[in-house]
């Protein structure tokens, strides 16, 4: 079963690109046993952009929450990182100075079988 990490924070206006920068730090998630893959973006308020911007560049003001997305083999495997790995890569790349509290979830995602 693939376990997804849903993570979301909000970012200061001003902080924006030292957070982009800080992100390459959890390049290290490759070296971790049960990682699978990870991908994240910027969520926009569409309601501040112009009707026909929906693709609002990455240092455009209005977009101020990362919103990251972590695949795992297992619940285990999360926990074990968690419990090692992350807050070395979090405080090492100081991810809380442009952050604010984020907010996790761990889902389990169905697997089909193909007959």
């Amino acid at each position: 079963m693939t376990i997804l990490k849903l993570i979301s924070c909000t970012v200061d206006d001003d902080n924006v690109a030292a957070f982009t920068a800080s992100q390459c730090a959890w390049q290290q998630l490759e070296n971790c046993s049960g990682f699978l893959a990870q991908a994240g973006g910027w969520r926009a308020n569409l309601n501040k952009l112009p009707l026909q911007n929906y693709a609002a560049p990455l240092h455009d003001k209005n977009i101020n929450t990362a919103v990251v997305f972590g695949f795992w083999q297992s619940v285990e495997d999360v926990t074990a990182f968690m419990q090692t790995t992350h807050d070395q890569i979090f405080t090492t790349n100081h991810q809380g100075k442009p952050t604010k509290p984020a907010r996790l979830s761990i889902l389990k995602c169905c697997q089909h079988r193909q007959t």
